[in-house]
């Protein structure tokens, strides 16, 4: 009887040391981009990738990463996919340019909602995309290192001209505004905030409402599609 009680408390020794060694939870990835993972080292598994337009490799690149069978390169290097913080709304919430942006010959992609811009760029040798830059909704494509914004309101309406390099970092900025000022009897014209006459608003801000006019017109959803 006393070699069992013996033995009984053994084993329970043994279970007590082994409930102490459980190892810790891998902690995944979640919305908030916490993880215990270096995500700059690791890949995603590879996902079937189709072909959604044969005619045009651009928008078929586009169409593969819009159905999150290519990644993206999160804020911390981490692979994340568009839908984990986009979604197809409706054509008339959803605008998409497909627009060389840094000078390379190759298009970079942007994604426009209700809310932002994002425009993204593909990595050959990484094979996933990098966010080159996150923006407001009003944002436009006119060209390499060229974008313009658009505001308007009940009382005055801006214009902005942003240029940035090859990895989006902002060179310059300027800005035209115009409105009514209260008691909403009397016009303004300011560039950069500094107040100017209607002749010199409309002259130095001609060479911004060509390029507007030439500018890049967005795709619907759809139109990624067609040839």
């Amino acid at each position: 009887m006393k070699r069992f009680i013996l033995l009984c408390l053994f084993f329970a020794f043994l279970l007590v040391l082994s409930g102490c060694k459980r190892e810790p939870p891998l902690q995944e990835h979640s919305s908030n981009l916490t993880t215990a993972i270096d995500a700059s080292t690791t890949k995603p598994e590879p996902r079937k990738r189709h072909e959604y337009n044969r005619e045009n490799p651009g928008k078929n690149l586009f169409l593969q990463f819009l159905h999150d069978e290519i990644s993206y390169v999160g804020e911390k290097g981490e692979a994340r996919y568009f839908s984990d913080f986009h979604g197809i709304t409706g054509e008339n919430e959803n605008s998409f340019y497909i627009v060389d942006m840094d000078g390379d010959g190759k298009p970079e992609f942007w994604y426009q909602d209700y809310v932002s811009t994002d425009i993204f760029r593909y990595s050959e040798d990484k094979d996933c995309f990098e966010l080159w830059l996150y923006g407001r909704r009003q944002m436009y494509p006119l060209g390499v290192g060229k974008i313009y914004e658009h505001h308007s309101s009940a009382s005055s309406v801006t214009y902005a001209h942003h240029s940035y390099d090859k990895n989006a970092n902002l060179i310059e900025s300027i800005f035209y505004e115009k409105g009514i000022s209260p008691p909403y009897v009397e016009e303004y014209f300011k560039i950069d905030d500094v107040a100017v006459s209607e002749d010199e608003w409309n002259t130095a801000s001609a060479w911004l409402f060509e390029l507007i006019k030439n500018a890049p017109n967005p795709l619907s959803y759809k139109e990624l599609y067609d040839a």
